[in-house]
């Protein structure tokens, strides 16, 4: 798959091939798949994903997850994070954009910040990337110093708050917060 592809938005992607396993996504579905849902990955790929659909509290956040992170969920943000296949950005909420869209309708959503260095690595924010796809309001208004929190302990990872400011007007409209993982909590908090 092309590194440089540009798809953005439903009308303009037109996938003829799952894009984890390779699978002609024409012939090898079944009927469903063929003619109502069009995916970006094969059944077989998605059913691999554990979708949770979870929605907990987070000290006084409202939070909502769709996978678990295991499996081949995380072999995925793997490959589409670390080893910068940007190509993969439509898989992770290519099911749930309609959900989405019209549960959080007005909303503006705010992207979890990376660092310079973690950017520049990559060549892309793969959370506005990954949440693009939306094709909602969008605002990055948090920088994050350099610090990694991938290899820090819990306890470690809680004092984030100290590495992430504010750098940005915030709108007059509902905000929703984006990231890709959540573990501790810490950067959404």
């Amino acid at each position: 798959m092309s590194k440089n592809r540009k798809l953005y938005g439903l009308h303009s992607f037109k996938q003829q091939y799952c894009l984890w396993c390779g699978k002609d996504l024409k012939f090898d579905q079944g009927l469903l798949h063929m003619f109502i849902t069009k995916d970006v990955i094969c059944d077989v790929c998605r059913e691999k994903m554990s979708i949770v659909g979870h929605s907990f509290k987070l000290e006084t956040l409202s939070c909502e997850s769709v996978y678990v992170y295991d499996g081949i969920m995380k072999d995925m943000l793997v490959q589409y994070k670390e080893l910068m296949d940007e190509a993969l950005f439509p898989v992770f909420l290519y099911p749930f954009i309609t959900y989405i869209r019209k549960k959080y309708k007005g909303y503006t959503l705010v992207i979890a910040p990376s660092s310079n260095s973690a950017l520049s690595k990559r060549g892309f924010s793969h959370v506005e990337k990954m949440f693009g796809i939306l094709d909602m309001k969008m605002i990055s208004c948090f920088v994050k110093d350099e610090v990694e929190q991938k290899h820090k302990s819990q306890i470690e990872r809680k004092a984030i708050e100290n590495h992430i400011h504010l750098v940005g007007p915030l709108p007059n409209t509902p905000l929703l917060l984006m990231d890709d993982v959540c573990t501790t909590g810490s950067t959404l908090l």
